[in-house]
This record gives structure tokens, sequence and C-alpha cells, in this order.
């Protein structure tokens, strides 16, 4: 599962400071038992480099499964999206971003797309923000034959982060996705993820991936879930 949800929220609020910062994540599993060689990998690549009012962000997501040299799961998620703060309250926001996920039967799904952003309630412990955006999406996956759809959807979302102290801290981003001329065909997509900090850069975190998709690939659940945990390096 990889789901479509780019989370930037952690480099949105932590970093204030001109230039580059972001964070790199490493999980790994290799497993061998009486009947099987299991081996998972999975990384993430968040980069932001901010010049005055303008922002620019940078995402990879990789994760790969593979039991007794047989492929069960290979999924990528790119990421680029530039914000331009407006006033106090509101940015402008465009995005690039190419999804493939063996799982949802997915080859390729690009996405193209621009809107607002509003700054509901910005305090030190406590941020929330409303997206609201218009994107193209082409999708090629592979159904019972191979199935191309070119579509424009509407994708708005609300996130916000809680950080009580400087140890620990809630970061959530939820999305709804409806086709325009066909809003019963839409996407919920979810993303929030807990973090403890270990030292300075180091924190654990847990996340948990939800999506729904009322109308899947053919043999694809509508409904599909991933929690993970591991360790973020943070640099600036």
């Amino acid at each position: 599962m990889q789901a479509q949800i780019v989370n930037v929220e952690n480099l949105r609020h932590e970093i204030d400071s001109t230039g580059w910062s972001g964070h790199v994540r490493l999980d790994g599993q290799l497993e061998k038992n009486n009947t099987s060689r299991i081996l998972n990998f999975s990384n993430q690549l968040r980069l932001q480099y901010k010049r005055e009012k303008s922002v620019w962000f940078l995402i990879h997501d990789m994760s790969f499964k593979e039991i007794n040299a047989t492929e069960i799961i290979n999924n990528s998620t790119q990421h680029l999206r530039y914000s331009h703060e407006l006033s106090s309250r509101v940015s402008y926001e465009a995005f690039l971003q190419s999804q493939s996920d063996k799982v949802s039967e997915i080859k390729i799904r690009a996405l193209a797309g621009t809107g607002l952003r509003f700054n509901l309630y910005n305090a030190k412990k406590y941020k929330f923000f409303l997206g609201v955006t218009m994107m193209y999406e082409y999708e090629n996956s592979v159904d019972d034959i191979e199935n191309v759809q070119n579509n424009i959807r509407s994708s708005n979302y609300v996130s916000f982060k809680i950080k009580p102290n400087d140890n620990i801290s809630l970061v959530s981003s939820n999305y709804f996705q409806p086709l325009i001329d066909y809003i019963s065909d839409y996407r919920i997509l979810s993303e929030t993820a807990i973090m403890l900090k270990i030292v300075k850069n180091l924190k654990f975190i847990t996340t948990l991936y939800y999506i729904f998709d009322s109308f899947p690939v053919t043999n694809v659940a509508k409904e599909q879930y991933k929690l993970t945990s591991g360790l973020v390096y943070s640099f600036d």
C-alpha cells in the first residue's frame, strides 16, 4: 500500500529559517525461517528549500517486499510542491506527483494541481490548516485489461499538528478527493504520525496510513491501512 498522501507538515512547522532542511528515514527487515526468506525495505526522503515567502518541497517514498525471491510489494511516490505566502493567513500552492503501486495495481498515477492553503490557527503548541485545490489526474492501471483514465479531481485537506512539548508531537493530514463530474467517485486519505524525540535530531516515529477508494481497480479492496514504526533523522 502506497498512500497518495504527502505529509509536509513537519517541515512547514519546525523549520522557519532560510535555506535547506529535511529528514531521511530508513526501515529494513531480513527474516528467514523453515519455509520462507523475507526481505523488506523502505525509505523516505523529505527536502525543503525556503527563501523569503516561497518554499519548495521535494518528497520521495519507496517500499519493497520480497518473499522467496518473488516480488510482493513494490511502490513509490515522488512529489514536488511550491508554496508562496500571499498573506499571514493564505498561501498559494502548486504541485506535481508521480506514483506507482503494485498492490493497488497502478502502473502510474500522475498528478498536477494548484490551489490555496488557509492558516486556520497557528500557535506554538497547536496548528490547523485547510487546503482547497484542483488537480488533473492521469492513471494507468492493470485491471482485467490495461485501463487508462484522465480525470479532474478536487483535492481538499485538513492538517494539524499538536506539540505539547519539545519531546512529543502529533501530526495529521486528511484528504477528500472527489471527481468533479461524479462526486460519488472519491478517495479519503489519511496519514497520522506520533513522534518521540530521542536526541536533538533523532526521533522515533509511529505512522498510521488509511485509504478508502469508492471505485478502486477491480480485485483491489476499497479500504486499506498500514501501521509503521521507525527512526527519523532530521537536518537543517
